[in-house]
């Protein structure tokens, strides 16, 4: 056993003993790590897991290296707890560590680069939660409900009501002005809109409540439903309310601890969290590349495009050489830092891992996430080469000024942002019979208040809509459209510069 301790074992360090002879062939001491275990100084473990990544057999998968570092840091005293996770999206499983700093329980996750190392450290800040009403729960008890809950209720949406009123085009106008006199009924870009059912002819109206921890705003509301005769309906499997919860940015709370508060509420159907990411990257992020990669030696083209789904909406660099690989699929390793208005990127260069037989240029895919409005310095590095461009943020747009230069250009140096109030999708159908019926949609869905800005023509029926009624409104015409003899040749989607969208094959069964 003795003479073990030596040998080079070619599997991944699983044992403590296996793990205590890796660290100690790596060179990476107990003491060393301990001693930045703490929220200031734990990007400096970074160099000292790769220390101990470079030591572990060649060849090793990225899966196995996720194993490795998992036991790794469960080896440390002061790593509470470290796991692996991996659902049916992710192609390797993600690393999370947990420590305490001071009385503070941190958890943080790593990525690893195209080579298998650790460019940095990352952590989630809850900003915000969705709770999602079962069927049937009326809004009194969404009252009671937000009245209980110590965090801003944002945003009230997805019910329906239905007015017993005489129905008319000039009756729901006058509801719906007199509705929009009320401050809490629109915000801006949504508000509390109605049509016409189509079949029934029934006054419906979706209403949208902001602000709505003031009770006097909540006794209004339930005085105006009585004033106008409304009444709540749940026609459809998955009706309720959908109340948007602010959470204070807070990193010392963790995400667990907001789904026990809302876990003793039994009539919640769902809940989702969103957040924001920040990154801690080891703060060498251009000392020499990265073992396994080739340097770049032709211009990096950049273009800048806006990922409109995440809330709030980030900004992402997609990157590409000029030269052309003997195999496709061949990522560039990169790291990134940001610090204030500084945002460091530094191309390491090529791994030469083609996964596909076709020629093309090495790619990465770089998240600068939420950029508040404002001036950014971008600096960008290539080996001993360095590039600095002025990045400016506003509500409609990203801009970019750099000098022409023979390392890096941006395909697009303006990139406006997506309009509020902006809808788009498409209809499509298979049947020779359907195409007057996704004429008369796109037309009815114009009479709900969307304006066009031209229809093309053939088998899939593009559009895009400024529009800024309830999204409900357009379900609802959708589910219509969906009872009809056609049903099963025509397919919708719908979807808003918020990330919001409808798919007619996810709320109909067919």
């Amino acid at each position: 056993a003795a003479c073990h301790t030596d040998a080079f074992d070619p599997v991944v360090p699983d044992t403590p003993i296996e793990v205590a002879q890796a660290k100690a062939r790596a060179g990476v001491s107990d003491d060393e790590f301990c001693r930045y275990i703490n929220r200031e100084n734990i990007h400096r473990t970074i160099p000292l897991v790769n220390r101990y990544l470079g030591s572990l057999p060649a060849g090793l998968d990225t899966a196995g290296r996720a194993k490795a570092l998992t036991t790794l840091f469960g080896s440390f005293d002061g790593i509470v707890g470290a796991r692996l996770h991996k659902d049916e999206y992710m192609r390797t499983p993600a690393v999370f560590f947990t420590f305490m700093d001071g009385p503070t329980e941190r958890e943080l996750g790593l990525d690893l680069s195209s080579t298998g190392m650790v460019m940095s450290y990352w952590y989630e800040v809850t900003t915000g939660v969705y709770a999602k009403t079962e069927r049937y729960f009326k809004i009194d008890g969404v009252f009671d409900f937000i009245n209980s809950v110590d965090l801003k209720a944002a945003e009230i949406s997805s019910g329906v009501c239905v007015s017993g009123n005489t129905s008319s085009e000039a009756e729901l106008q006058r509801i719906a002005d007199a509705l929009f006199e009320k401050p809490y009924t629109h915000d801006g870009a949504w508000e509390t809109g109605g049509y016409l059912q189509y079949q029934t002819g029934a006054m419906t109206l979706f209403p949208h409540l902001f602000g709505m921890n003031n009770r006097s705003y909540q006794a209004d509301w339930l005085a105006a439903m009585r004033e106008y005769n409304l009444t709540e309906t749940f026609d459809y499997d998955h009706s309720g309310w959908i109340v948007r919860f602010e959470i204070p940015e807070d990193d010392t709370i963790l995400e667990s601890h907001w789904e026990n508060m809302f876990a003793k509420y039994d009539f919640l159907e769902w809940v989702e969290f969103s957040h924001n990411r920040y990154t801690l990257a080891d703060g060498t992020i251009n000392e020499g590349y990265e073992p396994g990669v080739t340097a770049i030696d032709s211009k990096i083209h950049i273009v800048m495009t806006e990922e409109y789904k995440t809330s709030p909406r980030t900004l992402q660099l997609w990157c590409m050489t000029e030269r052309q690989y003997g195999s496709g699929g061949n990522p560039i390793v990169y790291a990134k830092q940001q610090s204030g208005g500084t945002i460091d990127i530094s191309f390491k260069g090529v791994s030469e891992t083609g996964m596909t037989d076709d020629i093309g240029p090495a790619r990465a895919y770089i998240d600068l996430g939420s950029l508040d409005p404002g001036t950014y310095t971008l600096n960008l590095y290539n080996g001993s080469v360095k590039q600095t461009a002025t990045l400016t943020v506003t509500a409609e747009s990203y801009k970019v000024e750099m000098a022409d230069n023979p390392t890096f250009g941006f395909g697009d140096r303006l990139l406006n942002r997506i309009p509020q109030n902006t809808i788009w999708g498409y209809v499509s159908y298979n049947s020779d019979t359907t195409p007057t019926i996704a004429d008369s949609f796109l037309e009815d869905l114009a009479a709900l208040g969307a304006e066009s800005e031209g229809f093309a023509p053939g088998r899939y029926r593009d559009f895009v809509f400024r529009y800024d009624g309830a999204l409900d409104k357009i379900e609802s015409l959708i589910l219509q459209y969906l009872s009809g003899s056609e049903k099963d040749n025509l397919y919708i989607s719908v979807y808003t510069e918020k990330g919001e969208e409808i798919l007619s094959w996810m709320i109909h069964p067919r």
